[in-house]
């Protein structure tokens, strides 16, 4: 069957509701020319097409009076992100993370990335941070929406990733208009590139590696 993708999809996400790892999805013939366009399983866009194949039984021989282990894949997911507040790394920081009514804790390494083990059907996280920095809360609170990025070569891809790093302030609707074009200007300024404000390669090269994605 092929699935419409709408926003807050992921291959991780699709994957779990159909019974699959996400790698049986992503890896498909059928999905090649998918995999061509967006090059990441876990950033797509509400309009893709994903090919999602029949499941077929497997069979497996075991000795009887017996113990087997059998591993369902694809369940866990892990997430990554860099946090900073006011340009200021949070290195070496205590977080809480509200996911699926549970919580879990977590430290950022030494670079600010903090990194945890959730559900691949999250769609949306609640984030607690403990800074120990002057002039810093001593509590931040972060809304975090799992499978929402769009992909860097869509508009509201850019928009997302300049509002998540503090140059755009607009809504998130897809069109290249002025608030978005002082936002590229502001960007290409603070990050010594030519104040053109066009997404041209430098400056998307730019934003893809300081986003990280």
């Amino acid at each position: 069957m092929h699935y419409k993708v709408r926003q807050g999809d992921s291959m991780s996400s699709l994957a779990r509701k159909h019974g699959f790892c996400w790698e049986s999805i992503w890896h498909h013939p059928e999905n090649d020319q998918l995999k061509q366009k967006r090059g990441n399983p876990d950033i797509l866009y509400p309009g893709d097409q994903v090919f999602i194949p029949a499941l077929t039984q497997k069979e497996e021989i075991i000795e009887t009076e017996q113990r087997h282990r059998f591993v369902v894949k694809g369940r866990i997911s892990t997430l990554k992100l860099m946090l900073e507040y006011n340009d200021t790394v949070l290195a070496d920081t205590r977080c809480c993370l509200a996911v699926d009514g549970h919580w879990l804790e977590a430290n950022t390494n030494s670079d600010g990335l903090l990194e945890a083990r959730v559900s691949s059907s999250a769609k949306g996280i609640h984030l607690l941070v403990f800074p120990k920095i002057d002039n810093i809360p001593t509590v931040i609170n972060w809304e975090i929406s799992v499978g929402h990025l769009n992909p860097k070569d869509e508009i509201a891809g850019v928009q997302q990733r300049l509002a998540n790093l503090g140059y755009y302030e607009s809504k998130i609707d897809g069109v290249l208009g002025p608030q978005l074009l002082s936002a590229i200007r502001i960007f290409q300024t603070v990050n010594k590139l030519e104040t053109t404000g066009e997404l041209d390669s430098a400056t998307m090269d730019k934003l893809v590696a300081l986003y990280g994605c």
